[in-house]
C-alpha cells in the first residue's frame, strides 16, 4: 500500500465565521448597520455562460465560453423590522411620518433613492482580520414575506440585487475584500 494522503489543512487566514455585520452605504458619510439578522446569510454571483455549437462538437470548448449574464445578490434574514428597514429593504413602498407612527404603503415605483451607494456584508475570518462582501448599486428587490408563526421571532427574508453603473455597463457591481 502507498503513503497515506495528507489533507490539507485549513488555516485562519483562509477561512471565515458565519457571523457578521450588514451594512447599507458601508464606508460612506451615511453608512448605516442594517440590524440583526437571523439564520443563513448567502451571497451568490450568478453567471449564464453560452457555449457556442458546431457539429461535431461533443462539449464546450476552451476558449469559445462567454460569459452573457451576471448577476449578483446579497439574501438575509432580517430580525430587525423598523421602518427604516422598511424603506431600506424593500423597493416600492412609501413610508410616511403619521405622529405617533410611520405609515408603510405599496407605491410600485422605484425611485432613484432606492438605490443604495452600496451594501455589504462585514464578516471575521478566523485569524481576525476582515472579510468583506459589497454589492454596489444594490436594490432591495426580493419579495417582502413576513412568516408569522406562533410564538416564534419574525423574520423578513431579504434581498439585495447588484446592478450597473450607467457608466460602466461591463463591470460586474461587486467586490471581496480581505483584509491582510
Amino acid at each position: 500500500m502507498g503513503s497515506a494522503i495528507t489533507p490539507s489543512v485549513p488555516t485562519a487566514t483562509g477561512t471565515w465565521r458565519g457571523t457578521g455585520i450588514v451594512y447599507k452605504e458601508y464606508g460612506e458619510g451615511s453608512a448605516r448597520e442594517i440590524g440583526a439578522t437571523k439564520d443563513e446569510i448567502k451571497f451568490i454571483d450568478d453567471k449564464e455562460f453560452r457555449y457556442p455549437e458546431f457539429n461535431g462538437m461533443y462539449g464546450p470548448i476552451e476558449g469559445l465560453t462567454e460569459i452573457i449574464k451576471s448577476v449578483q445578490t446579497l439574501t438575509f434574514g432580517l430580525l430587525t423590522l423598523t421602518w427604516q428597514n422598511f424603506d431600506d429593504c424593500f423597493v416600492g413602498l412609501a413610508v410616511t411620518d403619521a405622529g405617533a407612527y410611520h405609515q408603510i404603503v405599496g407605491d410600485l415605483t422605484i425611485a432613484a433613492g432606492d438605490y443604495h451607494e452600496n451594501v455589504s456584508w462585514n464578516g471575521e475570518r478566523h485569524d481576525g482580520k476582515y472579510g468583506i462582501i459589497i454589492l454596489y448599486n444594490a436594490l432591495g428587490d426580493g419579495k417582502m414575506e413576513l412568516p408569522i408563526k406562533d410564538k416564534e421571532d419574525v423574520v423578513a427574508n431579504v434581498q439585495y440585487t447588484a446592478h450597473y453603473g450607467t457608466a460602466t455597463p461591463t463591470t460586474p457591481p461587486f467586490a471581496i475584500r480581505l483584509e491582510d
